[in-house]
Order: C-alpha cells, then sequence, then structure tokens
C-alpha cells in the first residue's frame, strides 16, 4: 500500500492502494484526436491535459498520460485497431496487486511508451488510507 513521506506526491490504487504514480513529472501531454474534451486537471501539482475518451463499446474514460507506472501489470495482446492515439498500440494496465483495470500502455515502433491512467480508478496518496478504511465498513 501506498505510505508516502512527508512532502511526498504518489497516486495509489483507489481499491488497494498500491502505489501507482510516484511523481507528477512522469505526467507529460500527448494529443488525441479522439478524445470528446480535453480538459486541464492539477494532478500530483502538475497542470496536465485530461483527454475524455470513449471505447468502441461507448464507456467513456477521462485519462491523464504518463511516461511511467509502477505498481502494474500490463496485460493481454499489443491491440492496433481502436487506438485514441494513431500510430500507436495498446494493452490493458492492471494494478499488480488486485488486478483492477488502471489505464492502458501506448507502444509504436521508434517512440516512447507511455500510459493512460484512468483518473477515477486512483486515488491520492494522502487519501488512501480514509478510502481503504470506508471501503471496509
Amino acid at each position: 500500500a501506498v505510505h508516502p513521506s512527508v512532502g511526498e506526491q504518489v497516486l495509489g490504487c483507489r481499491v488497494c492502494g498500491e502505489e501507482i504514480l510516484k511523481t507528477g513529472t512522469e505526467l507529460f501531454n500527448i494529443t488525441s484526436p479522439g478524445a470528446t474534451a480535453t480538459l486541464t486537471s492539477h494532478v500530483l501539482g502538475h497542470y496536465v491535459q485530461v483527454h475524455r475518451l470513449a471505447n468502441a463499446h461507448g464507456i467513456v474514460f477521462e485519462i491523464a498520460t504518463s511516461r511511467s507506472a509502477t505498481g502494474v501489470a500490463v496485460t493481454g495482446l499489443s491491440v492496433r485497431g481502436d487506438s485514441w492515439f494513431p500510430g500507436f498500440s495498446w494493452q490493458v494496465v492492471q494494478c499488480h496487486r488486485c488486478h483492477a483495470h488502471i489505464g492502458w500502455h501506448f507502444s509504436a515502433p521508434a517512440q516512447r511508451d507511455f500510459y493512460g491512467l484512468i483518473l477515477e480508478t486512483l486515488v491520492d496518496g494522502r487519501d488512501v488510507e480514509s478510502t481503504l478504511v470506508k471501503r471496509r465498513i
């Protein structure tokens, strides 16, 4: 579970508290032509683009993009179709501890890989303990 040091900012899995993103410096902006909206949000002390995207089934997600993620497992086959980022293939990303779906891993030849993290599946590390306690009640 996430146990941030004083002043450390982390995002954890909303289900089990596993640390997913340690610092906002890994967050970055990339354009998605498939976004129904692009918002600016404050995440881990940084203003970043948050994309509102719908998958092929019409399920809407709000994601932030990050160069790295910890505590995750990239699962399934790499899929080229239905990508929100042209030229990139995607795979599902789960919390490695509880297997909750928390986003996608995007990769492309001669491009740097990145993660699209679903913001509603994550919780500020400072709030993890209270979130987990509430779920146990």
